[in-house]
């Protein structure tokens, strides 16, 4: 495997509702290390949706000592919907940013998150929001993996990574010294 294995004794999971503004309730899956407070990174799946690579993910960032938080963006289309491109020019543009805000506000409301600046780390679609939340939002750190952003919009201020342990590291690290 291309990942290092982790010890399940060294984080919990458990899914959530977020609250939103229009009074609905965002599912997400938050993994917390043993040792909190801690660090807290939001992930911001693909296109195809929360798949077991993204749980896998947030699994792995909390086994490495950081509070992890998987929304997932396509509650609204219900479950009989393919998690898939087509599902994702289906998503109301606003409604996703909300619901990625009020996951950013959720995290740093909660005790187990040690410092009020987040990490954000997002896959194509994902990448996408994350850039979108680091331009309406100066409390962030983002690291994206959406290459073609990036050159249109160099007042942004972000991490690129090709391995999630080192945007997480990074992210942490700026979080820390700002």
């Amino acid at each position: 495997m291309c990942h290092p294995e982790y010890s399940e004794a060294c984080f919990s999971s458990t899914s959530v509702g977020i609250p939103l503004p229009d009074g609905h309730v965002l599912p997400a899956l938050e993994c917390q290390p043993t040792l909190v407070p801690a660090p807290a990174v939001l992930i911001l799946h693909d296109a195809d949706g929360p798949t077991p690579f993204y749980a896998s993910l947030a699994r792995r960032v909390a086994a490495a000592g950081f509070v992890a938080l998987l929304p997932d963006l396509y509650f609204r289309l219900g479950p009989s919907i393919a998690r898939d491109p087509r599902a994702a020019a289906q998503l109301d543009y606003q409604q996703t940013m909300d619901a990625a805000c009020a996951s950013v506000d959720w995290l740093r409301a909660r005790r187990e998150v040690a410092h009020p600046r987040l990490g954000t780390v997002g896959f194509s679609l994902g990448g996408t929001l994350v850039l979108d939340l680091a331009a309406e939002r100066a409390d962030l750190v983002t690291a994206t993996f959406l290459l073609e952003a990036l050159a249109e919009a160099p007042e942004i201020h972000y991490v690129l990574a090709l391995q999630e342990a080192t945007a997480v590291g990074m992210a942490d690290g700026y979080a820390q010294a700002t």
